[in-house]
Formats: structure tokens, C-alpha cells, sequence
């Protein structure tokens, strides 16, 4: 197997376990932001000695620390707060398939933006991924789904601006390093979050495994193996595959939180899967 495509399936597996290991902390009673702030405190070290033991040392501006830290700090920051939220309402299976809609926000806002010409019968696929959600509206609870539905599109939203931005971020410096000192603000964000609200308590019991889960599962896991294949197959092909981690968070709801899917929500996924899959797939042609 390609060890490009090997590393974007282990991205995703890794991305798929924080709709799951969050869910379980929020159910154990861990407050939202506490879970944030743990997540990347205990992956911080990881994600350097990951760099340092695999990157060659280059030269690192202050300047260039500062960005990735703000990046951090405003993009993931905010981007793992409406994650959270969302999974309150959607639960984790229905959450994952609202986030998939972010590679056509990504197209959207790369027309505006980036002036990025796009096809036709890619405005298509963006319709289909787009209009799928519809069909998480279930008229027995159309208030909790719409508040869901809504944090969830912003969350996608959000997430593509956040691509767009650190898509040149990247460039500047290898890519664990920066996904060390993205990591770095996305910590203290969550810091300040729960000083503010709350306070900082320790986990006690099963809390430390979801956390850990969340740490090595959602963090390092994901942003490593994430920049890892970004280096071997280029974005196109790593976001194809990413595309497993709707199935791999079906899985884990399924085996851990005891969730099912509908006929309905099983729709859902497969219009947003193959609106994604087509995007990609045309992105491939244009670009060979």
C-alpha cells in the first residue's frame, strides 16, 4: 500500500475518534473546555519530540512561531468549540457528516476569496453535499436539530476558512513543526477558556481515558499522519481518503456509545461522501 495513502487513513482514523472520546468526556461530566485544554496540553509534548526526532532542525523565526501560535490559538481553537457543541446536540455520527460539508465551503470561499475558477458540475456536487443536510431534519425534534444543523454548517464554515489560511502557513516551515505551534495556541485558548468558565479541575477516573484518547487519538495521531500524507500524495488525494473518517465514526459511535444510524441519516452520509469524493475526484483531473 502507499505509504501516502496508509498515513491519510490513520489521519482519519485518528480525526474520527474526537467526535467519540469527546462525547464520552462530556458524558463523564468534564466540562467542555477542560477536555479542549487537556487534549492539547498532553499532546504538546508528543507532537515536538514527533518533529524533532523526524524533521531535519531549520531555522525558526520568531515571527513564524507567533503565526502558527495565533493560528492555533483563533482557527482550532474555535473550530473544536463548535465541534463540541455540535456533538451536544447531533451526537457524534450526525456531527461528522454536517462537518463533511467544509470541502464545499472550502470551494465556495476559495472562489471568493482566491478567485479559484470552478466547474460547473462542481457547483453541482456542492448542492448535493449541501442539500443532504436537509435530511438530518427530523420534524419530532426540529429545534434541537436546526440548533445542531446551524453550530455544525458554521463549524464547517469555519474549518474552511481555517484551511485556506493555514494552507500557507504550512509553507513556511516543515509540517509537524507547525502542527506543534498550531497546537501550542489551540492549548491556550482552551486555558483562558476555562479560567474564564469555571476554572480548571483535574480528571479523575475514566475522564483521564477519554482524555488520553482524545490526546493521542485526535491530536497527534490525526495532525501528524495528516501532514505526513499531505507530504507523499498532495492535499487532493489526502482529502479523498479523509473521506473514511465519516465510516470510521460511524464504527466507533456504534461500538462505544451504542448509536445507530437511520435509513435516513444513511442517506445523509452518502450524499455528503460522494459530493466529496466527486470533488475531489475533479480536482484530480484539473490539476494532471
Amino acid at each position: 500500500m502507499n505509504l501516502g495513502i496508509l498515513f491519510a487513513a490513520l489521519s482519519a482514523f485518528g480525526a474520527a475518534t474526537l467526535a467519540v472520546f469527546g462525547k464520552l468526556a462530556l458524558n463523564s461530566g468534564l466540562s467542555r473546555d477542560n477536555a479542549m485544554f487537556y487534549r492539547f496540553l498532553l499532546a504538546l509534548p508528543l507532537l515536538f519530540a514527533w518533529s524533532g526526532c523526524s524533521e531535519k532542525s531549520s531555522r525558526l523565526t520568531f515571527p513564524k512561531a507567533i503565526r502558527g501560535i495565533a493560528l492555533g490559538f483563533v482557527g482550532i481553537g474555535i473550530m473544536a468549540s463548535l465541534f463540541m457543541i455540535t456533538i451536544a446536540y447531533l451526537g457524534a455520527n450526525l456531527t461528522e457528516i454536517v462537518f463533511y460539508t467544509y470541502p464545499a465551503f472550502t470551494a465556495i470561499l476559495s472562489l471568493v476569496f482566491l478567485r479559484e475558477q470552478i466547474r460547473p458540475s462542481h457547483w453541482i456536487w456542492i448542492t448535493v453535499s449541501l442539500g443532504s443536510i436537509c435530511l438530518l431534519l427530523d420534524p419530532s425534534r426540529l429545534h434541537f436539530n436546526l440548533i445542531g444543523v446551524a453550530v455544525g454548517l458554521a463549524m464547517a464554515v469555519w474549518y474552511a476558512g481555517y484551511l485556506i489560511v493555514g494552507s500557507r502557513f504550512t509553507k513556511q516551515m516543515p509540517p509537524l513543526r507547525s502542527s506543534s505551534f498550531v497546537a501550542v495556541g489551540a492549548c491556550g485558548a482552551f486555558l483562558l477558556l476555562s479560567l474564564f468558565r469555571g476554572g480548571i479541575s483535574l480528571p479523575t477516573g475514566m475522564q483521564w481515558i477519554w482524555v488520553i484518547g482524545l490526546a493521542l487519538g485526535s491530536t497527534v495521531m490525526q495532525f501528524g499522519f495528516l501532514y505526513l500524507s499531505l507530504a507523499r500524495i498532495g492535499a487532493s488525494k489526502t482529502a479523498f481518503v479523509s473521506t473514511l473518517e465519516v465510516i470510521f465514526t460511524f464504527v466507533l459511535a456504534a461500538l462505544l456509545l451504542g448509536e445507530r444510524l437511520t435509513i435516513k441519516d444513511a442517506a445523509c452520509a452518502i450524499g455528503v461522501i460522494v459530493s466529496v469524493v466527486q470533488l475531489n475526484r475533479k480536482a484530480n483531473s484539473t490539476i494532471s
